[in-house]
């Protein structure tokens, strides 16, 4: 019993780092079709905002204050992803180099 058991136990923790590899595989195509989804909402909102600027009789001044607007938070919206995706990645290579420290790789 003790032997099977010894089995099931090496089997689990060679099979962790592959699963935890192919869980950072998953996580990070989780975030990227997240981050992508944002982008479509940003545009969808912008292009609304265009077109309710363009039916209205607005002046000058309010039309360059919603332009600059939408472009700070498309700005904005871009950092936050890039840093979303650089600490996924950072986090990664700290699995990564614990695996390996812990003879997993």
């Amino acid at each position: 019993m003790s032997k099977v058991f010894t089995a099931m136990l090496m089997l689990f923790l060679l099979a962790s780092p592959l699963l935890a590899a192919q869980d950072n595989v998953s996580a990070l195509q989780a975030l990227k079709q997240r981050q992508k989804a944002e982008l479509k909402a940003q545009k969808l909102q912008e292009k609304n905002a265009k077109n309710s600027v363009l039916n209205r009789n607005l002046p000058k001044a309010v039309r360059k204050q919603l332009k600059h607007q939408m472009a700070a938070q498309k700005r904005l919206l871009k950092m936050q992803q890039k840093q979303d995706r650089q600490a996924m990645k950072d986090q990664q290579k700290v699995m990564k180099n614990a695996n390996r420290q812990a003879g997993f790789e």
